[in-house]
């Protein structure tokens, strides 16, 4: 019988984790816990991702993550299979590395995520791989403080759950920490600025990231269930670019720069497969899966396809919907 599929919706939160297959501890050594650290960071610039805290312990990984329009999946399937392949090929070690596929728990009670931040950045103590958090380097803990910096962790977004200002959200952060591991809290001294009186640091809550409002609605865009064939049509009409073109072997820059939106908008937002679109665009599936991953690059490079593809993504599931007769409705973002 086959697997389930996971419902992973944009916006939420999810608490992460994998464990490696025979227990031997990978990433006790720094060439393969940096390697992870930095595929990390590659996928969370590519597909939007927010994280919140992170810690690779020897033989496993935890991570919260709140996904943006890209499936959460996609980013996974990245982290994981591209790193096994990189370690496996280098050890010369063979067979699967990982112990199952991941396991993805959704965090949704605002006040349970501090403490699964907590729990995950407190991990290294409670395995006895040192005395405190801050000894402990690959983790996002100390990004929280401001000590370092990896590139990986949304510091403003994680302190939210413990202020509304960055120096109070870090006290009680330390305080939480402190809490869960019955350490008697040092004193942390107030910052001059604010003895003085001066404006507080405020935290900063990107809402260009989907989430989850307190509703419990995703503020991504509604997308009804369309054929391949159909958002073809639809984006064609849309860009003006006759069907013929769109779907056939034409060369213009400006074709071809459209065939590659609208293959990664099917994938990743729409949920379609390869194949699906490929019959549509009277193309093979290995041309599609190479417009996909240059489309990719495109997004991450080029603000002005990403902008036109985001725009796209807008106009295509408002007349989707126009077409169905449902009235559109609004990500909670733009309704403010």
């Amino acid at each position: 019988m086959g697997r389930k599929p996971r419902v992973l919706v944009p916006g939420v939160l999810y608490h992460v984790y994998n464990r490696i297959s025979s227990g031997e501890p990978v990433f006790a050594e720094e060439e393969a816990a940096e390697a992870f650290i930095e595929l990390l960071r590659e996928v969370r610039l590519r597909d939007a991702w927010q994280v919140l805290a992170w810690c690779l312990m020897s033989n496993h990984y935890h991570l919260v993550v709140r996904s943006g329009e890209v499936p959460l999946w996609r980013g996974m399937h990245r982290l994981q299979n591209v790193f096994s392949r990189r370690f496996n090929r280098r050890t010369g070690r063979t067979g699967p590395l990982w112990q199952s596929r991941y396991q993805a728990k959704i965090i949704g009670d605002e006040r349970y995520l501090g403490q699964v931040i907590v729990y995950v950045h407190v991990n290294p103590v409670r395995g006895g791989a040192v005395r405190g958090p801050d000894q402990y380097r690959y983790s996002g803990h100390r990004e929280l403080l401001g000590k370092a910096s990896w590139g990986v962790t949304d510091s403003d977004q994680a302190l939210l759950c413990f202020g509304q200002t960055r120096g109070p959200a870090r006290r009680a952060y330390r305080a939480s920490v402190a809490a869960a591991l019955s350490l008697e809290l040092p004193e942390v001294p107030t910052s001059r600025g604010e003895e003085a009186g001066e404006r507080p640091d405020e935290l900063w809550f990107d809402k260009a990231v989907p989430y989850v409002d307190e509703l419990g609605r995703s503020t991504t865009m509604e997308r009804p269930e369309v054929s391949a064939a159909d958002l073809v049509q639809a984006a064609g009409s849309l860009l003006d670019l006759a069907h013929e073109m769109l779907a056939g072997h034409s060369r213009q820059r400006a074709v071809s720069r459209a065939r590659r939106m609208v293959v990664l908008l099917g994938v990743e937002r729409w949920g379609m497969q390869g194949r699906d679109l490929a019959e549509a665009l009277g193309r093979s599936t290995d041309v599609v899966s190479w417009m996909v991953g240059r489309a990719v690059k495109d997004r991450q490079k080029d603000e002005e396809f990403r902008e036109a593809m985001d725009d796209l993504d807008r106009r295509l599931a408002e007349a989707m919907l126009k077409a169905r007769g449902k009235r559109v409705r609004r990500p909670s973002s733009e309704m403010q």
